[in-house]
C-alpha cells in the first residue's frame, strides 16, 4: 500500500504471501514501510493434511530482532473434509495457553448442525454459545438458533428462518431476536424472481413500531444454487435481464 504525500507516492505497507504446489497459502508476510526500510510485523504460516485441509495456523509478532509467537489455530476434520474442531491458543508468559475452541456436527449429507463455542478460564472449559441449524429434504438451510449461556443454563439467543421456491431460490429470510422470553422480529429480506427464476428485486426490513420498514442493509444476491453471492448495500435493489 502507497499513499501520495506531497505529490509523490510513498511506501506505507506490503503484504507478500507464498504458496505450495496446490495453491495453499503457505506463508502471510505482513511489513510496514519504517524510517525508508521495510519492517517486519506478522508472519501467519500455515500446514495442511494430506487432503489439504489446514491443519495449523501460526501468527508470529516481530519483537525487535525475532519472531515471537502470538497465537496459533490447530483444526480436526473427519473423513468427509468437514472441519470437527478448531482449538485457538494464546502465546502467554512464554507457554501456549488455551483461549477457545469450537467442535461442529453435522448430517449425513455433511450439513452442519451444531457449532459450540467454548472459552478456556480458570483451568476449564466453558461454553459460551451454540449454534443449531435445521434443513429441508433438498439440503436448503431451513432455521438457524443462536443460544448463549448464563449460569450453566442454555438461553435463546437470535433464530433465522429461510424459505424457498419450488427451484430451491430464497423467497425470506426472517432473523429473530429473543427478548422478555418470547421471539421479536428484527430484520427481514425478501427475494424476487422473474419467470426465468433470475432475482428481480431484493428488499431490506426492519421491525420498528410493531411494523416492518424499508431500512438499509446488506442485500446478497445468489445465483447458480448458491455458487455465486454478490452483496449490495441498500434497502430495495432492482435487477433486469436481457436475452
Amino acid at each position: 500500500m502507497e499513499r501520495w504525500v506531497n505529490n509523490a507516492w510513498v511506501n506505507i505497507s506490503r503484504n507478500t504471501t507464498t504458496y505450495g504446489p496446490n495453491h495453499n497459502r503457505l506463508i502471510l508476510l505482513a511489513e510496514s514501510w519504517t524510517n525508508n526500510a521495510w519492517v517486519n510485523g506478522l508472519r501467519v504460516t500455515s500446514t495442511y493434511d494430506n487432503d489439504f485441509n489446514e491443519i495449523t495456523n501460526l501468527a508470529e509478532l516481530w519483537s525487535d530482532t525475532a519472531w515471537t509467537n502470538n497465537s496459533q489455530i490447530t483444526n480436526t476434520y473427519d473423513g468427509n473434509h468437514n472441519m470437527l474442531t478448531s482449538l485457538d491458543i494464546s502465546w502467554v508468559i512464554n507457554a501456549w495457553e488455551n483461549s477457545s475452541r469450537n467442535t461442529i456436527t453435522y448430517d449425513n449429507n455433511h450439513n452442519k448442525l451444531t457449532n459450540l463455542t467454548e472459552i478456556w478460564a480458570y483451568n476449564t472449559w466453558y461454553s459460551t454459545s451454540r449454534v443449531t441449524d435445521t434443513y429441508d429434504i433438498n439440503n436448503n438451510l431451513l432455521t438457524e438458533l443462536v443460544e448463549s449461556t448464563f449460569n450453566n443454563v442454555w438461553g435463546n439467543s437470535s433464530r433465522e428462518t429461510k424459505t424457498y421456491n419450488n427451484n430451491n431460490n430464497i423467497l425470506t429470510d426472517l432473523v429473530e431476536s429473543w427478548t422478555n422470553s418470547a421471539w421479536v422480529n428484527s430484520n427481514k429480506q425478501i427475494h424476487t424472481y422473474d419467470v426465468n427464476g433470475n432475482t428481480s428485486k431484493l428488499e431490506n426490513f426492519t421491525w420498528s413500531s410493531n411494523q416492518w420498514v424499508y431500512s438499509i442493509g446488506n442485500l446478497d444476491l445468489i445465483q447458480n444454487a448458491g455458487k455465486l453471492k454478490i452483496n449490495y448495500y441498500g434497502a430495495i435493489v432492482t435487477f433486469q435481464f436481457t436475452v
